[in-house]
């Protein structure tokens, strides 16, 4: 019983450094599919930088989509369903208002 006990506790630590390891990929993947879905739905993306929220809500990831078009800055929030990985821009801020 101790043997089998000290081979579980032997083992245990690479499980989890390896979950752990495809768990911060997958989040990396995740927020690589926020960006380009939502510089996807800007009109001028070569004009854009986004800054995705590290993990979104349980349902839904999150970015701030930001661009420069005739000297005017624009942001966005971009939604991103996680299920669906549909995404949505919402009207621009108004600077100043």
């Amino acid at each position: 019983m101790r043997r089998t006990f000290l081979i579980f506790v032997a083992f245990v630590p690479a499980f989890v450094t390896a979950a752990q390891a495809s768990g911060d990929d997958a989040w990396e993947a995740f927020r690589s599919e926020v960006a380009a879905t939502c510089l996807a739905l800007q009109d001028a993306p070569k004009n854009a930088a986004v800054e995705v929220s590290p993990f979104g809500s349980e349902s839904y990831g999150a970015a701030i989509v930001t661009s420069i078009t005739d000297g005017i800055v624009t942001r966005q929030v971009c939604i991103f369903d996680k299920q669906s990985h549909k995404a949505e821009l919402a009207a621009p801020f108004l600077a100043g208002k």
